[in-house]
């Protein structure tokens, strides 16, 4: 079985006759033993097995790719440039198409080569993480191509604040949830990967939200006093009380720099240290409305 976070966690998994891609690396090893690769892309055994890997388990994408040798020698540096790339962010495994036992089930069927799959869990299945969606990779397999897919393709779960009525909107969950609030003043259009990572990360543990600047936007950087883009503030979770809400301490980010280890140091000191159950908002009871009393029956006389 694949590993995958009980979050959100998808894979980029290589199918490769080991044997062959041996050729092209400097690691020596037998055909079901040895890591041809770097530390970074993780062995995947057997279905019944666990995967062979040196560091924990990372986030986001999964790709499944089954190559053979006349494409192997061309796609293997470009995999390895891959997997540097998103170090930290994505999980990148192979595997072996000629060890024994069966292929992991999430690989699926494999019909011609090469075959490169994306695996991402579902963003809206309620409490868990389950379900996943399946897209075939027909593009380039050059490094910057498949980056370009797994960045765009990462799941994310960040609150785009406009406005007001949008800070006003993203308040009222976060208190609904019981979650910190963290709001991200960036200058930068779109999602980054890094910001889709931290939201995945932390997700049920924070609520991020991001803000840039526009004339709706304008009044929430005077309000928290954002002078220079990026910037990023965490808002304690909140009772719901008046007065706490308006007293709640703001914890700034006073980095020097927005890395994703210095990010996620960050976070985590501020983050809830159990996930939280989703909560849907309360709808407010519906007035009753006035009926008119029913009308007297007429007394009808039989002759």
């Amino acid at each position: 079985m694949i590993p995958v976070h009980q979050r959100t966690t998808p894979l980029f998994l290589l199918a490769a006759a080991i044997t062959t891609l041996s050729l092209l690396t400097t690691y020596p090893h037998t055909t079901h033993a040895t890591n041809p690769f770097s530390s970074n892309i993780v062995e995947q055994p057997p279905a019944t097995g666990e995967p062979k890997s040196k560091n924990p388990p990372t986030q986001y994408s999964s790709t499944s790719a089954a190559k053979d040798e006349a494409t192997a020698s061309n796609s293997l540096p470009e995999w390895e440039r891959l997997a540097v790339g998103v170090k930290g962010t994505i999980k990148i495994a192979y595997w072996d198409t000629e060890q024994g036992g069966a292929r992991p089930r999430i690989l699926g069927e494999v019909k011609g080569t090469p075959t490169i799959r994306m695996f991402k869990p579902k963003k809206k299945q309620g409490n868990t993480d389950k379900a996943k969606v399946v897209l075939d990779y027909n593009q380039e397999r050059k490094a910057k191509d498949m980056k370009r897919f797994v960045d765009y393709q990462m799941p994310e779960f960040v609150e785009h604040v406009n406005g007001d009525k949008g800070l006003e909107v993203f308040e009222e969950k976060a208190v609904r949830n019981g979650l910190p609030q963290v709001l991200l003043f960036t200058s930068k259009s779109g999602t980054s990967p890094l910001t889709k990572y931290l939201s995945t990360e932390f997700r049920r543990r924070i609520l991020l939200g991001q803000i840039e600047p526009s004339k709706p936007n304008q009044s929430i950087i005077d309000k928290y006093e954002i002078k220079e883009f990026p910037a990023l503030l965490v808002i304690p979770p909140i009772t719901g009380d008046d007065d706490e809400e308006q007293n709640a301490e703001i914890i700034r980010y006073d980095g020097t720099s927005f890395t994703r280890n210095k990010l996620h140091m960050f976070l985590s000191t501020h983050a809830l240290k159990t996930s939280v159950q989703a909560k849907k908002k309360t709808e407010e009871p519906k007035k009753e409305t006035e009926q008119k009393p029913p009308e007297k029956e007429k007394v009808r006389t039989e002759l």
